[in-house]
């Protein structure tokens, strides 16, 4: 009787002492089940964006911005889909850093009918952190207006640290196409 007894006393101090971890990483981590294992979510998330938040240009234009990150934990890489309008702006080229991304890298899909980029994907396998570019891309200038361009993660290779699954924040872009000066 003794032994069950001390037992069920130091299953008891297991059971506390984990309730305790979580209690603890989840005031540092945030964390949530997900499909490819718990998603980490900081108090200042990384962000992903383009180099500039606000572009001007005018019709038959070529422009280029960046994809980058920002405040990054080690991260083994991940995938963005870019969304624009295609009245306004076609993509001619993506072209992923491979002096960062060093492992499997794609430029995606290119599509100008629907104004999407599908799965940029990027990775290395020692893992990148901070602030650092992904990708250029190349845009066109086609019609007069105004474009968002806006991005989300890729559903096949979403951002990942540690093998985690990692929250980011998302920061688009405004494009305003003037018409041609002569």
């Amino acid at each position: 009787m003794i032994v069950n007894k001390l037992n069920i006393k130091i299953l008891a101090i297991m059971l506390a002492s984990q309730i305790t971890i979580s209690c603890n990483e989840s005031t540092d981590n945030q964390s949530q089940n997900s499909s490819l294992g718990t998603t980490v979510t900081r108090a200042t998330d990384p962000t992903v964006g383009l180099s500039s938040e606000q572009i001007s240009a005018n019709v038959g234009d070529e422009f280029t911005l960046d994809i980058t990150l920002s405040n990054f934990p080690i991260s083994e890489g991940g995938g963005v889909t870019i969304q624009y309008d295609p009245n306004v702006l076609n993509v001619s080229n993506v072209i992923i850093n491979s002096d960062v991304w060093n492992f499997v890298n794609k430029v995606g899909s290119i599509d100008n009918n629907n104004g999407i980029i599908s799965d940029i994907l990027f990775s290395s396998f020692e893992g990148v952190s901070g602030d650092n570019s992904v990708a250029t891309i190349t845009f066109t200038a086609i019609g007069t207006g105004q474009s968002n361009i806006s991005m989300t993660d890729s559903s096949i290779n979403p951002f990942s640290s540690e093998g985690n699954k990692i929250s980011v924040n998302f920061v688009n872009t405004n494009v305003q196409i003037n018409t041609a000066s002569n």
